[in-house]
């Protein structure tokens, strides 16, 4: 809400009070001050510290009448006081009293007074942002003279029980004076209420100027009510439940300079009508309301002349040429902001021409080409942000005329250019610049020579550019830079203490991947009190860093593949209380996981993984939501306790732990990856998993578990990877494992599982990319349903008792018969999983890429690499021919049908598979030519036919004359001669 706050009781928002005396004050009205007083900390001192003497009518924030010698007005609006304890009721002598202010204090949460209600000739009200809690007294509903009633409460929780006393406010103003001009609510938790109960409210007789109910839990709609408000200049609905379509209503209230509708559920289209009168219209906010705009694309020049401020970020406006947009009555605007909207047009040249414009955002807004040349002609321009677009070239010179820049924000762009002689043109006048964010581009040079013109910068990201050269030592000099990011580019050299030696403001420092040594003296203590800390990949090493333990304040230590060769020193896991996220993944640190571990009670993130840690898992702080141990040498059981119930991933695999699977993992609803796989696991498992879990993955392979799968796995209906393989497993399928419809790969291969294949798979998995069950004990026919899973594209039932013909209908796979062009379309949207930990100094996002485990998959079973849609059939009792269909898997680049009991002959139809690999056709009953349509797969790398009984010469050229003669052994003995004539007179007999 811009308009109609409090803000300390400003002359121009009082109402008139009568003449202003300077007699000493009533001796009751004077001592209920002082107990007033009392209730605030540090009483002697602070503004209320001349609140001494007899005259209390003289001392700051107060006012008394000349007639009678009341106090009239008490003003101690954003004094930055702190109260403590309850209000004593003695203010309530204060019965003449027309204005009262308490805004900008802190009231700790303590209630709002209910004799406030008793001020019956109170005109001017604001308890804004003062620190009050608890519900709102319906006795305010009293007030009958309130002509300014201001509530907003962003901080502490004041709630309205009941919208009521709201009405019964203006019922009574319009029964005596018309004077309740500015009702201000926002972030007031008023209840779940129907916004159309205010068409019984005559806001109309009152002449209401302000009405400001943002951040509430208000519904309805705006029919019907709307045409009660037509006095109403400012307007502010916004962040509440508020659905339907926006009635038109809204242009009709002429008289609004200030419209906020954000963050509802609004639905439909707004049109010209829905701004058909709002000529004076000043300010228009409309972020992420998710309707349509249809309007004449000059609707905002020529039917809102006077609009200074346009914000409609998030608003779903449809692509449009912004360079066909009229810029004639445009030139009053300030606040330009459309961030986030899918505009697909070129950056239009008519921005350079809006002269008055202070704020511009057009961030996510799939702009291209270049920035306008003219952009220096907005010399009011304060604010300029354009990140994440397509936008390219360099950044014009002419902007070195932009003396007003306080925020420049390019990121996430392709712009290019040398950014020394860039910002030796750019930087000298911005002597106001605070944020300078040029990551994501392509901007070359180095850091030498021109870091002196930016040395206002409290935000520095020149991170995932093309820099190089050695880090100037004149960045140590940037002493406001609270925030530095230069990571991913292609610095040398070294880092020291002079390159920090004046950074004392420093809060975040991150220099990933920029593959520097780090060199301080063992004893030095930086200027600086980091929050966090990320030096991914940087020569840190061989020692954990000492000047860390100086860090009381850090909340985030990122220092994985940091090249630490030692153990970690005991003062880490004490030094701070304050650590939320640890990452030291990915170097050779030694030693044990200490007891002191589980103090840590704001840990909330830790990634120890790929190091030579040894010993047992201790007991860990319940905090933790974010656990990665793996790959290291950690043996034993795991421990009691695990983190909190809370913990989202869990990876301890590549260890040597034993014993059981612990069922309290069941008790993790909301864990999505638990990943224990290559370790020394036994026993059953659990068999407790709770519906609404949010698992994802479940990797258990590689242990010695047995017993059957557990029946409740069929719970986990959000899973999409279940990987059990190389395990002890028996027993059949559970059937309510096709209720884990969202199963993506499913590899319970190399077991001891028996039955047949279930049908279910097919009618039920319809997700599957991946499906292995081979080196099991699964006998009976292939089911034909397995064709309708149309996304699969890894098969492998191989080595199992699997018997009857090869199923026509696994040439209706379509996922195989699209091919490579399939992948990235299918794993978009699972490659990788977000979590959101938070700390206590805001949120780490922590990106862990989903369990792939293709490659993994395909090392060592096949003897080649990077083969992605596959059939392995190898190994069971298959009789019957190869069916033709197989021939419509255009896409496949594997097929292994070896060591079955196929006959006939080889179908020409193979040849269609022009993707193909593998091909492994041995140990069968296949008789006939080998196919001359082989000629055409070219890109062939393996190709077995042996121990069959082939006959005819071996169509000659391309790859099949480079594969070894074991590729043709066991066939018959003058199919033999034939084959192994010399090359040259197979030819020419050909």
């Amino acid at each position: 809400m811009a308009a109609g706050g409090g803000g300390g009781g400003s002359a121009a928002a009082r109402p008139a009070l009568g003449k202003i005396t300077d007699a000493a004050c009533i001796s009751s009205e004077r001592d209920a001050l002082l107990a007033f007083k009392a209730g605030f900390a540090d009483p002697a001192g602070g503004a209320l510290r001349f609140w001494q003497g007899q005259d209390c009518c003289a001392w700051s924030g107060v006012s008394c009448s000349k007639k009678i010698g009341s106090v009239v007005s008490l003003d101690i609006g954003h004094y930055d006081l702190t109260f403590r304890g309850e209000i004593n009721s003695s203010l309530a002598v204060l019965t003449h009293l027309v204005y009262l202010n308490l805004s900008g204090n802190d009231f700790g949460g303590v209630a709002i007074p209910d004799f406030i209600g008793s001020f019956e000739k109170l005109r001017y009200l604001d308890l804004s942002h003062a620190g009050f809690g608890g519900t709102v007294p319906p006795r305010l509903g009293n007030l009958s003279m309130l002509s300014h009633l201001d509530l907003s409460s962003p901080s502490h929780t004041v709630t309205v029980k009941s919208f009521n006393w709201v009405s019964r406010l203006t019922s009574l103003a319009t029964n005596t004076l018309p004077l309740l001009k500015v009702l201000c609510l926002n972030h007031a938790f008023l209840p779940a209420t129907d916004l159309n109960a205010l068409s019984h409210t005559n806001f109309t007789a009152i002449r209401l100027k302000i009405l400001d109910l943002a951040l509430n839990n208000l519904t309805g709609s705006l029919s019907g009510w709307v045409r009660h408000i037509a006095s109403v200049t400012t307007l502010d609905l916004s962040e509440n439940s508020l659905s339907g379509r926006v009635s038109d209503d809204i242009g009709k209230l002429s008289n609004l300079t200030y419209l906020d509708l954000s963050a509802n559920s609004f639905q439909g289209t707004l049109s010209e009508l829905h701004f058909a009168n709002l000529s004076r219209l000043d300010m228009l906010i409309l972020e992420s309301i998710y309707v349509k705009i249809v309007t004449e694309a000059d609707w905002a020049t020529n039917t809102l002349p006077l609009l200074k401020v346009l914000c409609l970020n998030h608003a779903f406006l449809p692509a449009t040429d912004l360079n066909a947009l009229s810029h004639t009555n445009f030139t009053a605007i300030r606040v330009l902001d459309l961030k986030s909207n899918n505009f697909s047009s070129r950056m239009p040249d008519w921005i350079s021409k809006l002269s008055s414009l202070a704020y511009l955002d057009l961030s996510s807004c799939e702009l291209s080409g270049s920035l306008p040349r003219n952009l220096g002609n907005l010399t009011s321009l304060s604010f300029f942000q354009l990140r994440a677009n397509n936008l390219e070239g360099e950044i014009p010179g002419s902007m070195s005329r932009l003396c007003n820049l306080r925020h420049i924000d390019l990121s996430g762009n392709h712009f290019s250019g040398d950014i020394t002689r860039l910002a030796n043109t750019l930087f000298p006048c911005m002597n106001q610049l605070k944020i300078l964010d040029l990551a994501l581009n392509n901007l070359t040079g180095s850091l030498s020579g021109w870091v002196r013109h930016i040395a206002s910068v409290t935000t520095l990201d020149l991170s995932e550019n093309s820099l190089s050269g050695r880090v100037s030592d004149d960045i140590g000099k940037l002493s406001n830079l609270t925030y530095l990011d230069l990571s991913a580019n292609s610095f040398q050299g070294t880092l020291s203490e002079l390159h920090f030696a004046n950074l004392s403001r420093l809060d975040m420092l991150i220099l990933e991947s920029i593959y520097v040594k780090i060199v301080t003296e063992a004893d030095w203590v930086p200027p600086f009190q980091l929050r966090v800390l990320v030096l991914y990949g940087c020569q840190v090493g061989p020692h954990f860093p000492a000047w860390l333990k100086s860090q009381a304040k850090i909340e985030m230590i990122e220092l994985s593949r940091a090249q630490i060769k030692s153990k970690l020193p005991d003062w880490l896991w004490n030094f701070s209380s304050t650590i939320s996220a640890l990452d030291v993944s990915g170097n050779m640190i030694n030693g044990k996981l200490p007891k002191s571990l589980k103090h840590m009670k704001a840990l909330e993130l830790l990634d120890m993984s790929s190091n030579q840690l040894e010993g047992c898992i201790p007991d860990l702080p319940s905090s933790v939501k974010v656990l990665d141990l793996s790959s290291n040498h950690l043996y034993g059981p795991l421990p009691q306790r695990l983190g909190a119930k809370e913990i989202y991933y869990l990876s301890l695999k590549d260890n040597f732990l034993s014993g059981s699977i612990p069922t309290y993992l069941c008790e993790m609803v909301w864990m999505e990856q638990v990943l224990l796989s290559l370790n020394n696991f036994s026993g059953v498992l659990p068999n407790c998993w709770r519906k609404g879990s949010a698992l994802r993955v479940i990797d258990f392979s590689n242990n010695n578990i047995h017993g059957e799968i557990s029946s409740t796995m069929g719970h986990l209906t959000s899973l999409g990877s279940l990987l059990l393989h190389r395990n002890k497993l028996s027993g059949p399928l559970p059937t309510s494992l096709k209720l884990c419809n969202r199963l993506i790969f499913l590899d319970l291969s190399e077991n001891n599982l028996s039955g047949t294949i279930p049908t279910w798979i097919g009618d039920s998995l319809q997700s599957l990319i991946l499906l292995s069950l081979r080196s099991n004990n699964f006998s009976g026919k292939i089911p034909e349903l397995l064709s309708q899973l149309h996304a699969l594209q890894i098969l492998d039932i191989a080595d199992n008792n699997l018997s009857g013909p090869v199923p026509k209908s696994l040439g209706n796979l379509a996922a195989m018969q699209l091919g490579r062009h399939m992948i990235q379309q299918q794993f978009s949207t699972i490659s990788d999983i977000h979590f959101m930990v938070y700390g206590a100094g805001g949120a780490v996002l922590y990106r862990l890429y989903a369990y792939l485990y293709l490659n993994s998959l395909l090392a060592g079973k096949l003897q080649y690499n990077g083969t992605a849609f596959y059939i392995d059939l190898s190994g069971n009792q298959l009789a019957g021919e190869i069916p033709i269909e197989i021939g419509f898997l255009s896409g496949l680049t594997g097929l292994n049908l070896s060591g079955n009991h196929i006959r006939g002959s080889i179908p020409e139809e193979l040849g269609n598979l022009r993707s193909l690999e593998v091909l492994d056709l041995s140990r069968n009953d296949l008789s006939g030519p080998i196919p001359q349509c082989f000629l055409s797969l070219s890109g062939l790398s393996h190709l077995n036919l042996s121990y069959n009984d082939l006959s005819g010469a071996i169509p000659f050229g391309n790859e099949l004359a480079t594969f070894a003669e074991s590729t043709y052994f066991g066939n018959a003995h003058t199919t033999v001669k034939k084959l192994f004539v010399p090359q040259k007179e197979a030819s020419t007999k050909l």
